[in-house]
């Protein structure tokens, strides 16, 4: 079974030129890290003319599983709150039939509030190595991103 790396890129709100994803280049500091399963994450403070202040946020991850075994988990909505945390409620609102688009609704708890913040996005998926989203509704301004599957260095 070979190893993946699962990468995410999340913009909360629209960057003008959201950061590049498709030829990623580990530092060997990194590169370490993922193998001592250590989670990434960083952090980009963006300016986007239409919805101003903005960040965008990347993360990967080590999986040793095979990417047709994480395909099925990052996709699944009914099981996503139980490994999302602060999503609370995951709906499928609508779906293509040959499953290669949906569009949902997430419900997030934010903080030790009672506050919860409503998304719906539509996702495109290229099974079994990317799944897109991009915002339709909801509280937050605009919403895009992306899971990657990729083999790992």
């Amino acid at each position: 079974m070979a190893p993946f790396l699962v990468l995410a890129l999340c913009l909360p709100t629209f960057a003008q030129t959201p950061p590049q994803i498709e030829g990623v280049e580990l530092s060997t500091d990194k590169l370490e890290k993922l193998h001592n399963n250590a989670i990434i994450v960083d952090i980009e403070k963006v300016m986007d003319p239409e919805h101003g202040k903005s960040v965008a946020i990347s993360a990967m991850m080590f999986i040793d599983a095979s990417d047709q075994q994480i395909w099925p988990i990052l996709t699944d909505c009914a099981r996503a709150p139980s490994i999302t945390p602060g999503l609370v409620k995951c709906e499928i609102l609508d779906k293509a039939e040959d499953g290669s688009w949906d569009i949902r609704r997430h419900t997030s708890k934010i903080g030790f509030g009672l506050a919860h913040v409503v998304s719906e996005f539509r996702s495109e998926f290229d099974a079994p190595h990317s799944q897109s989203f991009q915002r339709t509704g909801g509280d937050l301004k605009a919403l895009q991103g992306q899971w990657r599957i990729i083999p790992m260095p």
